[in-house]
């Protein structure tokens, strides 16, 4: 029973794995990452929302922002879905 579910698991992730990225937040992610790379430091104001330019800024995932922009520069978008498969077994194995 414990393999039939761990089979069910990984198909599951599979299927999940090859579709794209959809997530329409990601490029915005990787913006923010890009903008952290260039500048060396998390941003403290808003630089890209107009109507809130120089506001305070709560960059609570910059690390992940960092990770997902060098993936993308590195490896570009078939590195965003590898990475999306290292996630997904990750967490599968997390949760056994």
């Amino acid at each position: 029973m414990h393999v039939i579910l761990w089979i069910s698991v990984v198909l599951a992730i599979g299927c999940y794995i090859c579709e794209p990225v959809q997530d329409p937040d990601l490029w915005w992610h990787i913006t923010i990452g890009r903008w952290i790379q260039a500048h060396g430091q998390v941003p403290l104001e808003e630089h890209w929302n107009r109507f809130a330019l120089g506001e305070p800024f709560k960059a609570y995932s910059w690390l992940v922002e960092l990770l997902f922009a060098s993936v993308d520069d590195t490896f570009g978008d078939q590195g965003l879905i590898v990475l999306k498969l290292v996630f997904g077994v990750l967490l599968s194995a997390a949760s056994f």
